[in-house]
């Protein structure tokens, strides 16, 4: 059923917000949805024991009328519906900050080792293309990762 698929998506946005910002499964923690309209929230609070058994919460705000996003909260989107999981108190901010940072100046690293070796003519010039490109694509998957704990490191202010 439409209910059950969205419940569903919900729910799999809601395990994957956790796993990027490493809240441990254990943790029971609370989530605010933000639907786009009134039937929606009543779909949701008709669902509402489900998510929290499924996503492991404590709680389950559900609104359909946030003037803006909340601070501290790792956010993501899923069926229409705005997930937001504030982090205060359920992670310690400072440590994932700085484990975020550390990340991404080793990402940083790594790319600039790479892109030394892409903008080196006689390197792109003399290795077989297949290396080249090989190169090419591990810079792209290094920078994507890197503006991916960019993202996450906006949720803690930085």
């Amino acid at each position: 059923t439409a209910l059950m698929t969205m419940t569903m998506s919900v729910v799999r946005e809601i395990r994957h917000v956790r796993k990027s910002v490493q809240v441990p499964q254990s943790v029971r923690c609370k989530v605010i949805l933000e639907a786009p309209d009134p039937d929606m929230v009543n779909r949701l609070q008709e669902a509402h024991p489900l998510i929290c058994q499924l996503a492991g919460l404590s709680d389950c705000e559900i609104t359909s009328d946030m003037l803006s996003a909340p601070e501290g909260c790792a956010a993501s989107v899923a069926e229409q519906i705005k997930i937001y999981l504030p982090l205060a108190g359920v992670i310690d901010m400072d440590r994932e900050r700085k484990r975020l940072a550390d990340r991404h100046g080793k990402l940083v690293g790594e790319m600039a080792h790479l892109y030394a070796k892409l903008a080196n003519d006689s390197f792109v010039s003399n290795a077989p293309e297949a290396v080249v490109q090989k190169i090419r694509d591990q810079w792209a998957g290094l920078q994507a990762d890197a503006e991916k704990i960019q993202e996450q490191l906006a949720v803690f202010g930085v």
